[in-house]
């Protein structure tokens, strides 16, 4: 059997990007191709961002400066400045990026996605993931339509090149943390993930309002078998315990990046809220084991625990990285 082609990679300039275009579908099925585009684009800023930026905080750091500037358009925008509300909160002149997070598997490249008009061979973890983007609707409408581009590192980075790969893994913080956003992807919806997901918003959203999920909780725990809320339990689990929370690489990449929206099939939710029910869960564990049952939490308990530790130390890096300079560092006795 032949070998599909491979991506000419063309070397990568000081201050350049490749990030890939994604293309709207032309028709309904689900089984059409995935068609992108691959680019290599200036990190220089534009005018309208390089004058926010003298004006800001010098001391802010990458994470904080994008957020802060994400604020400053949106508070241009409610004013009705005409120039933010036709390009949001693009800082380059041929638009922004967002990065993609998602779980390698065991790297098998069984799918394949057009790349500039040829078939490239991936995995099929980025092939769902892309595949949902496009649905989404993360594509560019027009040639001349100031564009979200999407930063892959299984594609952005040729893999094939050693020297290129060791450049780029040293600049990950940069690339993560200059982002405009970013998405992880879960990968297919399986185990009730639907379910799972719009709970989370829901439970967060009240959360946010001050309920106290605590006793809703316990009260769940003293009848769980006619609750209505114990699958929507067992499904937040499952999905707490999936294989991308097991992948070490995701510390570097969810705390050095923006806030990223969480995709699992065509359900979403924020990591935001994702580590607001995992603390929820942990500090009424007690009351979760009653809802699910011992051998179910067992099933799930190691990919729960990883899932914990991984979320805690995205948590804890990100204070870091955030950090004043000058300040004291949090000391652990």
């Amino acid at each position: 059997m032949s070998q599909r082609p491979q991506i000419i990679y063309k070397p990568l300039r000081t201050n350049e990007l490749r990030v890939l275009a994604l293309y709207p579908p032309l028709t309904n099925r689900l089984d059409e191709p995935v068609r992108c585009s691959l680019h290599h684009v200036s990190l220089e800023h534009n005018t309208e961002y390089k004058t926010w930026e003298k004006q800001s905080d010098p001391d802010l750091c990458l994470y904080k400066k994008t957020r802060a500037w994400v604020k400053y358009v949106e508070a241009q925008k409610s004013e009705g400045n005409p120039y933010f509300q036709r390009n949001g909160a693009m800082r380059h002149a041929w638009g922004d990026y967002l990065t993609l997070s998602y779980s390698w598997g065991l790297g098998i490249q069984d799918h394949s996605v057009i790349i500039d008009g040829q078939y490239v061979a991936v995995t099929e973890s980025l092939y769902l993931a892309m595949r949902t983007m496009r649905k989404g609707g993360l594509h560019i409408k027009s040639s001349t339509h100031s564009k979200f581009l999407l930063w892959v590192d299984a594609i952005c980075i040729d893999q094939h090149n050693a020297s290129e790969q060791g450049r780029e893994v040293r600049r990950m913080k940069t690339i993560y943390g200059d982002s405009i956003g970013g998405f992880v992807h879960l990968g297919a919806a399986s185990d009730d993930s639907d379910l799972a997901l719009n709970n989370i918003n829901s439970i967060a959203k009240s959360l946010r309002t001050g309920y106290d999920c605590s006793n809703w909780l316990v009260d769940i725990s003293m009848e769980p078998e006619t609750s209505w809320a114990t699958p929507a339990i067992k499904a937040i689990m499952k999905l707490l315990s999936r294989r991308y929370w097991s992948r070490m690489w995701i510390i570097q990449e969810l705390a050095m990046g923006q806030d990223q929206m969480v995709l699992c099939g065509d359900s979403c939710s924020s990591l935001i809220d994702i580590r607001q029910i995992l603390r929820l869960f942990v500090l009424n564990l007690e009351q979760i084991v009653a809802i699910i049952g011992y051998d179910e939490y067992i099933e799930n308990t190691d990919g729960f625990q990883c899932t914990l530790a991984l979320l805690w130390w995205i948590g804890r890096v990100r204070e870091l990285v955030t950090q004043p300079q000058g300040s004291e560092p949090v000391k652990y006795s």
